[in-house]
């Protein structure tokens, strides 16, 4: 699972931007970072389209341009766990912006009303003045806030390997990590175009198939 992030404040407040400024120096320092936009409004391509048609049938459905692709999901009351696995698969940083009220990490950027009550704020960037309770960074000081983000990922960091069973997240201990890494990694080593050392691995196990009677 990616180490998640929030950059959140109210409107206007220079969180796009810190975004931008984070995801290119965690980038640059050599780490795989993801970007998620939390909003309120709809996103899904509305009224009855071929896309439309397709989602009702597979559910998971890709738009390709001569631009780039976009991916889309269906559903309701979706949380970070329903959507890291299959939207950020391997990366080692999420940056979310928005999503003031859930519950992760998060930079605070600009002002900060007293009655709000914002959960998991650990950080603030701009704010009016210099606060106590917890670190503050100041515009000039992005790198300082970058290096705040890597340490904290790095605390937070598991191992060789994520495992999942559908979409929810099995903790696997960086020792029994290394141990399936090495395995898996030995026994690829025997094919006739083995993948490199330094490649991203995916391996899906399809369920057990039941036989009649048992």
């Amino acid at each position: 699972m990616p180490y998640v992030i929030g950059v959140s404040g109210y409107k206007n407040s220079g969180k796009t931007g810190l975004c931008a400024d984070l995801a290119r120096i965690l980038t640059r320092d050599g780490l795989t970072v993801g970007y998620l936009k939390h909003t309120h409004e709809t996103v899904l391509p509305g009224g009855k389209n071929d896309t439309n048609t397709l989602t009702e049938v597979v559910t998971d459905t890709v738009l390709w341009g001569s631009d780039g692709f976009a991916g889309f999901h269906p559903g309701e009351n979706l949380d970070l766990d329903d959507i890291l696995p299959s939207a950020f698969p391997g990366r080692d940083i999420v940056i979310v912006e928005g999503g003031k009220h859930l519950s992760m990490p998060k930079v605070w950027s600009g002002e900060l009303e007293a009655e709000d009550e914002i959960p998991g704020v650990i950080a603030r960037f701009n704010p009016p003045g210099p606060l106590e309770e917890v670190p503050c960074f100041f515009p000039g000081e992005e790198e300082d806030l970058g290096e705040f983000v890597k340490d904290l990922w790095r605390k937070a960091e598991r191992g060789p390997v994520e495992l999942y069973a559908g979409n929810r997240n099995i903790p696997v201990k960086a020792f029994v990590g290394e141990f399936i890494a090495g395995g898996i990694r030995g026994m690829l080593s025997a094919l006739k175009k083995p993948p490199a050392g330094e490649d991203l691995l995916r391996v899906y196990l399809k369920p057990e198939e039941k036989t009649h009677g048992s």
